[in-house]
Formats: C-alpha cells, sequence, structure tokens
C-alpha cells in the first residue's frame, strides 16, 4: 500500500549557494530552521525593489526512511517551487525544474539509503529567467522566490497505480439522476504480472453507491464505463460530491488503493450561454492571483481556502479565473467543495517566446490538466497565454493536446484584441471598454462573430485603479463601473458571463499599477477587505439578504459640501428610512438605470425625504418645487442647469424664499446642523418582511473590534495560518475609513505574527495573519491601540 509523508517541517535554509553546501559533511544545523511553504524574502507591503524576490536560496532537509521503504519506490513531490531548481539527493543531482506553478517529482529509489540518514537538498533560483513561462516579456504581477507550496514523500510498492483519472458523461436521453462514469488509472509494473485485478468503488460517505471491476489495456490501463443511477449531480447551489476508490490486487493482497473526490456534472458552453446540468447559469466572479502581503505565494492550506470561501460565500461569486497559471490543490479543492466554478490558464503574460517557452507552456498545461482532472468546480482549460497575439501552430497543438487529455472539458484563450483566431471552443475577451458613461461591454458578435460561445474574463480593474482610502466618490463609482458591467452581461444570453479584474490587490513590476508596487485594482484590499465594489458582488446573492450602504452622507467629505447621490447595494426588495427614528420614505431598486440585474443598487438623491413636506408651511406643491431647488443646488451649485436657477428666480421672486431660508434649510436637512443625533436607519425588507437593518450617522464613539476568520487552528503536514480582521467602527457599527491608528498584536506562545508588528490601519481597517509555531492547545492573541480597550481573542490549535 501506498503512504504519503508531508516533509514540510525541519527544512534548513541560506540565501544563497556555495559549493560547500553539496560536500556530505556540511551541517546544515548552523542555518535557520524554516518550514513549508516559504518565501525566500519577505516582502515590504508597498515602496520595494521587485529583484528583491528574485534571489537564489538553499534548502536542506535530512530525512530517514522506515523499513517500510525496503524495495519500495521512494518518490519526492513538490507541489510549488519558483521559478527553476536543482535537486539533489545525498549529492546525487536528480535534475532540475523550470517554472514555478506546476508539481513535479523525483524517484528517489536509487540514490536513497533505509538504514541511515539522507540529505535532500533543493537550490531555488528566483530569477525571472527569459523563456521559462511567464518570462521573457513584462509581467503584471510578481512570482515571489522559495518552495511556496508543500513537500512529500511517497511510499509506493514496485508495482502501483499511477493516477486516476474520472469522467462524467450524459445518458441520451438525458436523466436527471444517472450519468455514465469512465475511469483510467494508469499502471506502473515492475514486471509481469497476470494475476493482477482492479476494483473501483463510487463511496457516498462510507456507503458503497457502486462497485464493479476495471479491465487491463495492452498499454498498462485499468479501464471501465459504468452506468450510474440515483446519483446526485454536482451543482454550484448543492455541490454534491462522491468518492471514487480504485484498489490495485495481486492474488486478493492489495498493492495500491488511490481515492478521488468526484463530482457528476454536465457543462455546455453555447452561443447562447452557459449550461450546467443542462441549466443556464449566468457566469459572474471575478479573476485571483495567488499572493498575499509580506509572504507572496507561501500560503498554507487555509489561507488559499479561505480565498475560495471570500469568493463564494462573501462575495456570491459563481466562478472565479485563475489568473495567470495555476493554483494551489488547496484552492481548487475548496472550490470543488462550495461549489465555485473554476477557469483554471497556463502561466504567460502576453509574450510567447522561443520554442523552448512553447515547450515548456506544453508541459505546463499537461501538468494542470493531469494534476486537476478529476474537480468538478474546472469548467474552462485556459490554453492560450494571456493577451498574447495569434499564433495558429502553436495554438493548434496546445488545444489538440488538451482535448487529447480531457475531451470532457471545453477549451478558451484569453484575448484583449478583437476578430482573434479562435481555435478554442469559447472565445475569451477582456473587455475595458466601459469608462463610467457609456455601455458596460461591447456586443459579442462585434468581438467573436455571432456563433462562437462568448465569456468575459476581464473587465474594470487596471483602467479604475482604487485604493481604499481614496475619497469616498471614487471607490462608489469603482463599484458603479463594476455594476454596469454585470447589468450589461445580464442583458443578452450571448454573453456566457462577466469575470470583473479582480478579487484583490497585488504586488507588480515598475511598469504597472501605482509607484508603490501595487495594482490596486481588486474589490478588496490585499488583505482581502471589501471596498464598496465588493458589495456590488455581494448583493447579487439569493441566499442570504444584503445590505451595504456604501455612502456617508458625510457633506464635509466633498467638495462645496455638496453630497452626491446615496447608495445603498442590496439584494432586498425595498428598504425603509428613518431619520431619528422617524419614517422618511420607501425606496426601491433603481430597474431604470439597471434593467437587467437581478439586483439593482438603491440610489437616492438624498435623505431629506418627507422631512421638508412635514416641516414647511408651504404646499405640496410648492414644497416639491422647493426641494428641486435645494437637490439642484446641491448637486451643482452655481453650475446647476438653466432651469433650475429659473426655478429658483421665481421661488424667490414670487414666493418670498430668501438666500437665508435656503442656508437654514440646507443646514436643517441636509447637514444636520446643531442637532446631538442624526442616525439614520436604514432597513431591509423581503417578501414584505425586515430582514437586516443598518445605521449610519455621526457617532464620536471609537470602537476597536478584532475578530479571526478560525477560532480553531487545525495544521495537516506542515503550520497553518490564520488572518486576523482589526476595524475601528464608530458607536453605530461603521468602519471610521479616515483612521489611521497603529494596531499591536501580542501572541503566546504557539502564535507568530507574519510581517511587521505594530502596523497600522489602512482606511480604517487592517489585516493581520498568524502562523502556528508548532505548539499545540489554547492561546491567545491579544489586539492593542492606544486608549482603546484591549481586544483577547482565544484559539484552539490542534
Amino acid at each position: 500500500m501506498r503512504s504519503i509523508h508531508p516533509l514540510n517541517h525541519q527544512w534548513h535554509f541560506s540565501p544563497e549557494f556555495r559549493e560547500e553546501y553539496l560536500e556530505p559533511t556540511f551541517s546544515a544545523d548552523e542555518l535557520p530552521e524554516i518550514q513549508i511553504p516559504h518565501t525566500m524574502t519577505l516582502t515590504p507591503f508597498n515602496h520595494f525593489d521587485e529583484k528583491i524576490t528574485q534571489g537564489i536560496g538553499t534548502y536542506f532537509r535530512d530525512f530517514s526512511l522506515g523499513k517500510e521503504a525496503v524495495d519500495h519506490r521512494i518518490i519526492c513531490r513538490f507541489y510549488g517551487v519558483m521559478n527553476t531548481c536543482k535537486v539533489y539527493v545525498n549529492g546525487v543531482c536528480l535534475g532540475s525544474h523550470e517554472g514555478g506553478y506546476t508539481p513535479f517529482e523525483y524517484d528517489l529509489t536509487s540514490v536513497c539509503l533505509t538504514d541511515r540518514q539522507n540529505r535532500l537538498l533543493v537550490i531555488v533560483d528566483g530569477a525571472e529567467t527569459a523563456n521559462v513561462p511567464p518570462f521573457g516579456g513584462v509581467v503584471d504581477y510578481l512570482s515571489y522566490s522559495g518552495i511556496y507550496r508543500e513537500v512529500e514523500l511517497q511510499i509506493l510498492e514496485q508495482t502501483h497505480l499511477q493516477a486516476l483519472y474520472c469522467k462524467a458523461a450524459d445518458l441520451t436521453p438525458w436523466a436527471e439522476d444517472s450519468m455514465v462514469l469512465s475511469i483510467q488509472a494508469p499502471l506502473v509494473k515492475a514486471a509481469d504480472m497476470t494475476d493482477l485485478k482492479c476494483t473501483m468503488e463510487v463511496l457516498d460517505g462510507d456507503v458503497c453507491h457502486y462497485k464493479s471491476e476495471l479491465k487491463l489495456t495492452a498499454n498498462d490501463t485499468f479501464i471501465g464505463s459504468f452506468q450510474l443511477k440515483e446519483i446526485k449531480r454536482w451543482d454550484i447551489d448543492d455541490p454534491k460530491q462522491y468518492r471514487i476508490r480504485v484498489t490495485l490486487l495481486l492474488r486478493k493482497i492489495c498493492l495500491d488503493q488511490i481515492d478521488e473526490w468526484f463530482g457528476f456534472r454536465s457543462i455546455s458552453f453555447t452561443s447562447k450561454g452557459f449550461y450546467l446540468n443542462q441549466r443556464r447559469v449566468k457566469l459572474i466572479g471575478l479573476d485571483r492571483h495567488q499572493s498575499y502581503p509580506y509572504v507572496g505565494y507561501a500560503m498554507p492550506r487555509r489561507m488559499q481556502e479561505k480565498d475560495a470561501e471570500i469568493l463564494r460565500f462573501d462575495l456570491g461569486c459563481r466562478i472565479v479565473r485563475t489568473s495567470h497559471y495555476m493554483q494551489s490543490d488547496h484552492f481548487i479543492r475548496r472550490a470543488d467543495e462550495i461549489g465555485l466554478l473554476v477557469l483554471e490558464e497556463i502561466p504567460g503574460w502576453q509574450y510567447i517566446g522561443n520554442e523552448k517557452f512553447k515547450a515548456l507552456s506544453l508541459a505546463n498545461l499537461e501538468a494542470m490538466i493531469r494534476h486537476h482532472y478529476n474537480h468538478p468546480s474546472i469548467v474552462l482549460w485556459g490554453v492560450r497565454i494571456n493577451e498574447s497575439p495569434d499564433d495558429h501552430d502553436f495554438y493548434v497543438e496546445t488545444n489538440q493536446l488538451a482535448k487529447k487529455l480531457d475531451d470532457s472539458r471545453p477549451t478558451t484563450g484569453i484575448r484583449n484584441f478583437r476578430h482573434s483566431e479562435c481555435l478554442e471552443d469559447v472565445y475569451a475577451y477582456n473587455d475595458f471598454s466601459h469608462i463610467g458613461d457609456n455601455a458596460g461591454l461591447v456586443h459579442p458578435n462585434w468581438i467573436a462573430g455571432p456563433k462562437v460561445p462568448y465569456l468575459v474574463t476581464e473587465h474594470n480593474g487596471h483602467i479604475f485603479p482604487t485604493k481604499k482610502t481614496d475619497p469616498e466618490m471614487k471607490q462608489i463609482e469603482q463599484a458603479l463601473r463594476h455594476l454596469k458591467v454585470i447589468d450589461a452581461a445580464y442583458a443578452t444570453n450571448r454573453h456566457s458571463g462577466a469575470i470583473g479584474w479582480c478579487l484583490a490587490d497585488y504586488n507588480t513590476h515598475k511598469e504597472f499599477g501605482s509607484s508603490d508596487r501595487v495594482c490596486y485594482h481588486g474589490v478588496t484590499d490585499m488583505f482581502r477587505l471589501p471596498k464598496p465594489a465588493a458589495y456590488v458582488y455581494a448583493s447579487q446573492r439569493e441566499d442570504v439578504p444584503v445590505l451595504e450602504v456604501a455612502s456617508s452622507n458625510t457633506p464635509g467629505e466633498f467638495d462645496e459640501i455638496r453630497l452626491p447621490e446615496f447608495v445603498i447595494f442590496t439584494n432586498c426588495d425595498y428598504v425603509t428610512i428613518a431619520f431619528n427614528g422617524e419614517k422618511i420614505g420607501t425606496y426601491f431598486p433603481n430597474r431604470k438605470r439597471y434593467p437587467h440585474l437581478p439586483h439593482p443598487p438603491i440610489i437616492l438623491p438624498d435623505l431629506i425625504g418627507n422631512r421638508l413636506e412635514a416641516s414647511t408651511t408651504f404646499s405640496k406643491r410648492l414644497t416639491r418645487q422647493l426641494l428641486r431647488a435645494l437637490r439642484a443646488y446641491y448637486r451643482d451649485g452655481i453650475h446647476m442647469p438653466i432651469g433650475e436657477k429659473i426655478r429658483i428666480a421665481w421661488l424667490m421672486l414670487f414666493k418670498g424664499f430668501t438666500f437665508d431660508k435656503a442656508f437654514h434649510l440646507i443646514g436643517r436637512y441636509i447637514i444636520n446642523w446643531g442637532k446631538d443625533l442624526a442616525t439614520y436607519t436604514i432597513q431591509g425588507y423581503r417578501e414584505n418582511q425586515p430582514v437586516i437593518t443598518k445605521l449610519i450617522g455621526r457617532s464620536g464613539t471609537r470602537i476597536l473590534k478584532a475578530f479571526a476568520d478560525d477560532s480553531v487552528i487545525a495544521p495537516k503536514g506542515t503550520y497553518e495560518v490564520t488572518r486576523i480582521v482589526i476595524q475601528l467602527e464608530d458607536g453605530l457599527g461603521n468602519i471610521c475609513r479616515n483612521a489611521h491608528d497603529v494596531i499591536n498584536v501580542t501572541c503566546e506562545n504557539g502564535l507568530a505574527v507574519i510581517g511587521p508588528n505594530p502596523v497600522a490601519l489602512v482606511g480604517g481597517s487592517i489585516g493581520v495573519y498568524l502562523r502556528t509555531t508548532g505548539k499545540k492547545g489554547r492561546v491567545s492573541a491579544i489586539v492593542t491601540s492606544g486608549d482603546c480597550p484591549p481586544i483577547t481573542l482565544d484559539f484552539l490549535i490542534e
């Protein structure tokens, strides 16, 4: 039987390479001990030279093999090393690997010793080597050097199963609860064996749903095709999975066994949209980079899973594009579990290099498809270099390879120009045509023609970078731009969907982003804390009520104290608003401006409501005229339209309205001068029942809040990380957007802060990552800031 041994602890690291490291007598104990995942350089949050991420380093790991390894195959698997590396065992160079995004492995059998200690040595070069994808041109993201994904030893029988590939297909005629399951399990044989047998089981929990025997082909692959009945399909709303188990037997003795989680589902991209299990689904989502503050790519399982959860649960996304490379098994596996669809693509950014580059791209494609073949969340293989020019022969080859390896999924390739030669099944286009006051998207027929399936894979992002510290109007404008594009995607079934650029801000090269090496393109910041644009995606959810107030209603935030429109992102049927407990109106989503969205925002000219009418001596008609005049002045000042100027002149000449009265009304109903309490209560209703409430106002209270993503931390095979979110709130529960207080986090033994400590709030909030240090049990972290009461967070490390 195979056994898997994580090899992530007790490494030693040197930020250089010296020839003496290859000597068997060299003692690595003098070097710092580290754990995998590991980044060779902690990166500042911003303002740094990106070359610091491109150094050379040496990793050492001594290990012993037990009796179980005798007469067995010994495989060392690396899940991600950036960017190139050489691997040695006991001084013997096993080979080199180029490219940081795909897993690779070496057979150590001939060089390992079972009677004494072995040394694994890895020399990592983080240089952006030309013609190793994605490098050779300019690249709008950083690659962070190091062994940044897990490492493991596999102890296998000499005869064993190489892999397990599962594929489901619909019956004809279509049956919702039945599908055809096809299995392939390539065999590695040590010698001719005639008594081998291989069985397949479909397990639902611990219950065997179906069992059969596989047949061995002439090319040493066990295969089988079976019609399964009464199965439940994997779906975004109910991501049901089964466990497929293949067991290799030699005269009833188990030689090997592989378990793979699998979901039965069918997919189809057509010129009339995307279908999942023959149900049309609009693919609304975001692109994701796998980088984090300080450690770059080197985050373990929980943080990878958390990104999938943020996308699916916090933002309500249906799909994610893994821009622009293969990503963590943990992320993809969690997408399977929670119903998040995935477009996964090969590494690259606009540049196609020489023949070596193309050969490595094909190797990347094969590794990606073989490694992630069984994941039901993946619905598209990206087989082009992102935004690259057409290259007929190269892309014929990538498509043919993808179809040879996996004929159950369509291919696509991401473009940024019209009428590209489309060799793939789906035309994917980065549509940045929307600039705020025009159509949200170009019609698909103008880009790809009328027949090919079509998907927008980037929009907004780089053409409207937005910081959490930007003025409120810019942050809301970013949100409304995303909203306009999503509305356009819903307008026609020619659009399979629209994937926005992007989930989170990220570090980049000097050619891109702001001057501080950050691309502020995300709907969240680098810590995955939301900007108002995140509320656009969250408000399209159906499962839970969402009510996010994007506007602060604070006149002093705006030039000439003129308040802009008041914007609420919600999936409620309507909201009511009360001022100091007195209802001022009922308001509905703006379906006129956003006619195609499932849940348009509620956009109000102001929060005066019926207060003016209730408190003046003017007639209702005259009060309405007065309200229009006040709104026009407050919106446009002296630059208001000529018709509004005439209205104000009429009020002043014939109705006794004066500047003093105007300023009195503005102060009372808009600025709320002189009021000790000015609180607005916004209540959301579904099916005429109140389901969610928000308060806004000008509370002077300061409340420090802190909460962790996980109170129970369960390291598996390596250290684990959780995030603490820290924010300063007013007395009504709103983040103080202009707060930059200094935060300190003190941890008990068992947890450690990643990156600088203390840190400052950015736009009222910050994330702090804590990593385990090897101790188990109950530990605490204490968050302090100035005169705010300290906050103690308790954790259980299992």
